[in-house]
């Protein structure tokens, strides 16, 4: 089975059409943020069983569930609104058979474009409390957290990914590996990749073009295969180790101008059938 998947609203905000566009692509897993005008927090139980309706029409599975827990402030957000919904997201993991659920570490207001950001030493214990309250739940559940490289958060290298889930110390917090998001100073293989070898729970597949000078901190987002992410090596690589997870399409084109969702789509179709042919060649199933 090709562990091909995509989040669903980098195809569309109705659930029905990503599922039936995934699936007419020959993926057999789609990824749950964002549906039907909700957020994800937002769904309830007759949302999800529309969804597992949908999923089983077209012989599709959830891949992983992709929230947007802990993208908030460490403070008062997260006791009030985000701490709150971890029991929802273990129900929600368990409605679909989905293992591992997405997490970031909290919003850091310094963006500089550094390997280890000077205020992350100092917070790693107040992360390690908030987050390790969210852990002992994810554990007990048998579940996986897995905290993204997201450079608006705590976690915006894989060295500052490694340190959060070290200070963390939980057997259930693990790594969705964004691999455009920091390709970082040194070579991916095998520098960066050995700070989160064996850790992986999830791959996130965008694209983007080397940085050039002047362009700190970004690059262009590109269509998958014509950037600078080793795709060929990270699959092989990862097979090596065992991992088994999906590979998440998130294009992160966006839907701007008149005609941004069919844009959007059509790039996204481009990905599900490119990221086919990376996995059927590099790593049959």
């Amino acid at each position: 089975m090709t562990r091909a998947s995509i989040f669903s609203d980098e195809v569309s905000q109705d659930f029905a059409d990503a599922v039936a566009t995934a699936a007419a692509c020959g993926l057999q897993y789609i990824d749950l943020r964002n549906a039907w005008g909700k957020g994800w927090d937002e769904f309830d139980r007759g949302d999800w069983e529309r969804m597992r309706a949908l999923l089983q029409q077209h012989g599709m599975h959830m891949g992983c569930i992709q929230s947007q827990f802990g993208k908030c402030d460490i403070g008062e957000e997260y006791e009030t609104r985000h701490f709150p919904k971890v029991d929802y997201l273990i129900e929600e993991a368990r409605f679909f058979d989905v293992n591992v659920i997405r997490v970031f570490p909290f919003w850091n207001a310094d963006h500089t474009h550094v390997e280890v950001r000077p205020n992350l030493q100092g917070m790693l214990p107040q992360i390690a409390e908030k987050l390790g309250r969210a852990m002992r739940k994810v554990e007990a559940a048998g579940l996986v957290f897995a905290i993204e490289p997201e450079h608006s958060t705590y976690s915006g290298t894989l060295t500052e990914v490694r340190m959060v889930i070290d200070a963390v110390g939980s057997p259930a917090l693990k790594v969705a590996w964004d691999v455009a998001n920091d390709l970082g100073e040194q070579p991916l293989f095998p520098d960066r990749y050995g700070l989160i070898r064996g850790l992986v729970a999830n791959v996130h597949v965008k694209e983007r073009l080397a940085a050039s000078a002047g362009m700190e901190g970004w690059r262009p987002r590109v269509l998958l295969g014509t950037g600078a992410v080793p795709w060929p090596q990270v699959i092989t690589t990862l097979k090596a180790d065992g991992y088994d997870g999906v590979y998440s399409i998130e294009t992160h084109f966006g839907t701007r101008g008149p005609y941004g969702w069919p844009k959007l789509k059509a790039a996204s179709t481009w990905f599900m059938y490119a990221l086919r042919e990376l996995l059927e060649e590099h790593d049959p199933r």
